[in-house]
This record gives C-alpha cells, sequence and structure tokens, in this order.
C-alpha cells in the first residue's frame, strides 16, 4: 500500500481518503490472482476484503471487470462496496 502511494506521489497524484491493499479474486475459480489497493472512504474501505474478477474473451479481446466485495470467498453474485475504487493493481508473475 505504502509502495503505490509513494509512487503515485512521485508522479504529482495524490487519493482523497483511505487506501489498502487487498487481494484479486477470480470468480468462479475462486484463486487469488494478484492484488489491487482501494480508495475511498475510511468506513467503506475497511469493509473491502477482496476485489472480484470477472474474465471475458470477445474475437481475442481480453476485458476485465474489477469489483470491490465485502468477501474472500465470493458466490455466483457480488456484492459490490459502492463508493470504493481501484487505485492500484499488483499482478504476480507465475
Amino acid at each position: 500500500n505504502d509502495f503505490i502511494n509513494n509512487l503515485a506521489n512521485q508522479k504529482g497524484v495524490s487519493w482523497e481518503g483511505t487506501t489498502k491493499v487487498v487481494p484479486i479474486i477470480s470468480v468462479g475459480a475462486g484463486t487469488y490472482v494478484g492484488a489491487a489497493q482501494v480508495v475511498g472512504p475510511q468506513d467503506r474501505v475497511d469493509t473491502v476484503q477482496a476485489v472480484g474478477q470477472v474474465e471475458a474473451r470477445i474475437s481475442g479481446i481480453r476485458g476485465r471487470y474489477l469489483i470491490p466485495i465485502s468477501t474472500k470467498t465470493p458466490g455466483s453474485t457480488l456484492s459490490r462496496i459502492q463508493g470504493v475504487g481501484i487505485s492500484g493493481l499488483i499482478d504476480f508473475r507465475i
């Protein structure tokens, strides 16, 4: 979290609100695939436990939809935390 904030500050970017880093979970597979920094009001950021990732491929184009959620074990539906955005992504090479 501090690394992303320091990197952003070097580029003149600052966040309003609170930030924290949470795992990215691929919905359906339930596996951890990286991490994301979320940003927003303290009370909302505190409820975020993970970022759910839904992927789609259409005609050679890959899309990823990232949703701040309040659980690390999502079911068939996702409950998005309103008022929280994603400010950074951390990918792990496997």
